[in-house]
């Protein structure tokens, strides 16, 4: 018995000194390895419009010159319309490459903000200009002409709010050189950056009410002048400069309303693909009879058209 005692006695002391070191093994040992850290999200996909996925049902355009215009079509069209839309502008173009069911063109060339919205278009045949003597015709608002159930909606808008083509004639380089630094073209800018951004910014909020499901995609300015003049753009380097500049601000305002409705907006204004490059996206002011000077030429509206058509969510 006495053995027994002695022995537990013996045991107890080794056994709390092998706790003891043990504890001290735990608090001086290296760390733990940390995780491997967790892999980095995927890139966000590009922005695509919110909206119905498209099912090949009904496609709208809507807009100004840069949707209507293309080249002189015979089509009933484009022959006795005064909106002049052609048989191959770059909504034509969408068509072709996604098919709907249904397509639409209400464009007209002139076209403002408001006559996409609410107002009345009063167009005259001979290119749209009202002359004294001259037929009118009363274009209906855009807008009244959109199903409510459209899939896709195309919007070429915010040039005529801007007033872009007024500031060119005020920067011919012979006639009113380095015209960026005339007072009063700065005040015709802002006036203009103004208008747009509230114009396209209630276009866009009515469009979207109207369609709510639809997905829109909102075309951009510019593109037609480069980084300098010549023949087909006759700018000083500074006021070519000036001008891209102008158009990057108008953009930016169009890209924030069509993005604040769900919307995407398509930029065609790519470098080197201006009206004095190499290969032109874009005529000068020497069009092609029968088309329009400083708009997309047949190889810009099938990018453009391509660009939509790709973008477009199903």
């Amino acid at each position: 018995m006495r053995s027994r005692q002695v022995a537990a006695r013996f045991v107890a002391p080794v056994a709390l000194a092998a706790v003891l070191v043990a504890a001290d093994a735990t608090a001086f040992a290296e760390p733990p390895t940390p995780a491997a850290p967790a892999p980095a999200p995927a890139p966000a996909k590009p922005h695509l419009p919110t909206g119905a996925p498209y099912t090949h049902g009904t496609y709208v355009a809507m807009g100004d010159s840069r949707a209507a215009g293309g080249s002189a079509t015979l089509t009933v069209d484009y022959q006795l319309n005064p909106c002049r839309r052609s048989g191959d502008n770059y909504p034509s173009m969408v068509r072709d490459r996604i098919r709907p069911r249904q397509f639409t063109d209400i464009s007209c060339i002139g076209a403002e903000s408001a006559h996409l919205r609410h107002y009345p278009q009063v167009m005259g045949m001979n290119a749209g200009s009202v002359g004294s003597g001259s037929a009118s015709f009363t274009i209906a608002p855009q807008l009244g002409q959109v199903p409510p159930t459209t899939q896709v909606i195309t919007v070429s808008t915010g040039g005529n709010d801007l007033g872009w083509a007024e500031m060119l004639k005020k920067c011919n380089f012979r006639q009113h050189p380095n015209c960026r630094r005339n007072p009063s073209q700065q005040a015709r800018l802002a006036r203009g950056l103004h208008r747009l951004t509230i114009q396209s910014t209630t276009t866009m909020r009515a469009i979207r009410a109207r369609a709510p499901q639809a997905q829109i995609f909102t075309v951009g300015l510019g593109g037609f002048i480069g980084s300098h003049g010549c023949h087909q753009v006759q700018l000083r380097n500074g006021d070519a400069k000036w001008f891209r500049e102008v158009f990057a601000k108008a953009n930016d305002r169009l890209r924030k309303a069509t993005e604040a409705v769900g919307g995407k907006f398509i930029d065609i204004a790519d470098p080197g693909h201006d009206a004095c490059s190499g290969r032109p996206w874009f005529y000068g002011r020497h069009a092609p009879a029968g088309n329009m000077a400083f708009h997309l030429n047949t190889v810009g509206r099938a990018v453009l058209a391509n660009r939509i058509a790709a973008s477009i969510r199903r």
